[in-house]
Order: structure tokens, then sequence, then C-alpha cells
């Protein structure tokens, strides 16, 4: 396996295989009204989103592929119980990769805004519980399956600046 940060991106081959000048597309571009930051040509992308209010309440998770041309590829939604945000975000995580190797997705650029999940993938310090833990570790044996995965994280304040 080889893993490189590149621009607050977590780049994970499972074959070993080089990543080529195809991993990630310059630039954003709107896309039916929405910032949304191109894959490279030969990749999809999958945007994954939550909505946690309280423990008390179930999440939401929903995700969205689409190719280099935006072209809607697909989109999924789950629920479930947690006791923080963080961890309904590692499921979110996890669910989307799910639908990737199940639908046999395998060169994925996968977007989302946790960026602790992120410096968690990337082997640095996270201050996250038990349980997102235990969820990102599914991930990351889950993900060993895709060919290249890209993970990023992307505030919206990040995109703005992009356009900008």
């Amino acid at each position: 396996m080889v893993a490189n940060v590149l621009n607050k991106q977590f780049v994970h081959t499972s074959s070993g295989n080089s990543i080529g000048d195809d991993s990630v597309a310059s630039g954003p571009t709107s896309v039916l009204g929405t910032i949304w930051i191109l894959p490279g040509l030969t990749f999809l992308k999958i945007n994954v989103d939550i909505k946690f209010t309280s423990r008390e309440h179930r999440f939401g998770i929903g995700y969205i592929c689409r190719n280099a041309n935006g072209e809607f590829i697909a989109a999924g939604c789950f629920s479930g119980s947690a006791g923080r945000s963080k961890q309904a975000e590692c499921a979110g995580i996890l669910a989307a990769t799910r639908w990737a190797l199940l639908n046999i997705v395998r060169k994925v650029v996968m977007e989302t805004g946790c960026r602790f999940a992120a410096e968690f993938l990337k082997g640095n310090a996270a201050n996250i519980d038990w349980s997102s833990t235990s969820t990102l570790l599914k991930f990351q044996i889950c993900s060993r399956a895709l060919i290249v995965l890209i993970f990023s994280f992307v505030t919206v304040q990040e995109m703005l600046l992009h356009i900008n």
C-alpha cells in the first residue's frame, strides 16, 4: 500500500500503482448551482455529508457520486444512531465507501468536511473517541479493495477561496 499526502488529500493506492496526472483535476466548477471541485478524468467523485442533531435523534447521511463531467451517477442515504457528530461523520465515510465497493467503483475521490477523519487516516494525531476510531479502521479495511482513493476534506471557506 502506498499512502501520500498531497495538498490536504489522503491518497491511497492498494496495489502500489503510481498516481498519474489524472489524479485530481484543477479548479472548482459550478454543477447545478453548487460549487464542485472536479475529480480526475478517470475518477468518480463521491461527496459525503451528514445531519446530526443530538444523540436522542437519528442522524442522516447523504452521498452523491458524479463523474469528471459533473454528470450524476448515483446517490444514496443512510441513517443511524450516534452519541456524537464525529461518530456520524465516520459512519458516512464508511457507508459511501461500502457503496463504492458494491458498485465496483475503484478509482474514487471522496470529499467530506470531516477534517479529524482525514488527519486520522493520514496517521496524524486526531482527537476522536473509540467508536469513531473503530469505524475509521473498518473504512481502512474496506478501502484496500479500491485501486485509488483520494480522500479530501474541504470547508466551505476553502471552496470559496478557490473560486475567487
